[in-house]
């Protein structure tokens, strides 16, 4: 689990490493990033959900290809219909 000033990562290979997150910037909300990401300020770990656009725009990158971030559980909570 990614913690505010470590992010785990996992490598196609089975390799584990953790990294201190880059940058001087934090943020609990992925959207409060997107200007920052867009000006190439900071790198950022976003859900492919947010940024699939702008990756395909070519106005964002993928830096680390290989590595992916272990899953974690996303619980949604709606009204009922």
């Amino acid at each position: 689990m990614p913690t505010p000033d470590r992010w785990h990562f996992l490598h196609t290979s089975g390799e584990e490493a953790a990294i201190a997150s880059p940058g001087p910037l934090r943020a609990n909300d992925a959207h409060v990033m997107m200007p920052t990401l867009r000006a190439w300020l900071s790198p950022a770990v976003q859900p492919e959900v947010l940024v699939w656009k702008d990756l395909a725009a070519g106005r964002l990158e993928v830096a680390m290809t290989d590595w992916f971030m272990p899953a974690v559980a996303l619980n949604i909570i709606t009204p009922p219909w």
